[in-house]
């Protein structure tokens, strides 16, 4: 079984650990060039769905690992932005970078209310980011 398809099975342990895996071999060289947009837009699919927080937590890194190394970026944006609402602390950190250096309109008003978290890493990134703002 592939580690997409061991992301995608539910039944499968540790499937933040499979994330991560697939997030080095990225990062290494290990998948080529043109698999790596197929690969990541499945991955998108599930960012929206997932439940399980060290999953998502462990996709959003990996986004914005591809994010910075300017793969799809403008879907990996989207997606930052449509789930925003469902991530918990471990996924805005994250998420808060990807949607500060973008080009949207509405960023300041997606962004502002995290400079008043109650969480410290949140509130953290958000200040780390206030000059795009």
């Amino acid at each position: 079984m592939n580690l997409i398809s061991r992301i995608f099975d539910k039944t499968q342990p540790d499937r933040d650990l499979i994330v991560d895996e697939l997030g080095d071999r990225l990062v290494s060289g290990g998948v080529s060039e043109k698999d790596r947009p197929e690969i990541i837009r499945s991955l998108l699919t599930l960012v929206l769905e997932e439940a399980d927080f060290t999953v998502l937590e462990s996709l959003c890194n990996l986004l914005a690992s591809e994010y910075d190394a300017n793969i799809i970026r403008d879907e990996i944006l989207q997606t930052m932005v449509e789930a925003l609402p469902k991530f918990h602390p471990g996924c805005l950190v994250h998420a808060i970078p990807i949607i500060a250096r973008s080009s949207l309109d509405n960023k300041k008003e997606l962004l502002s209310p995290f400079l008043a978290s109650t969480n410290v890493a949140v509130r953290a990134a958000a200040e780390d980011i206030r000059q795009y703002l």
